[in-house]
């Protein structure tokens, strides 16, 4: 994930919810200092993002916007087995 200015957000919050609002305790990460984060325990489905940077109380959802409803839904496929 990477801020406004594009650079990347480390130790950042990740949570993903289901469109219809549903959280799930298990679908949630932090982000490497590169910004990137892995969400165990997510299935393959449509999923909203959530992020809060280390030590702020602000949220944003995926794609800059302030609140559930207008972030778009990031579809997730099935991982395969290896």
């Amino acid at each position: 994930m990477t801020d406004a200015n594009g650079q990347p957000v480390g130790n950042a919050w990740v949570h993903a919810q289901t469109p219809d609002g549903t959280l799930n305790a298990n679908a949630n990460g932090t982000a490497d200092a590169n910004g990137a984060y892995t969400l165990v325990g997510v299935e393959a489905g449509g999923y909203h993002l959530s992020f809060r940077a280390a030590g702020s109380m602000f949220i944003q959802w995926a794609h800059q916007k302030l609140t559930f409803w207008p972030s778009a839904e990031i579809t997730v496929g099935a991982r395969e087995p290896r």
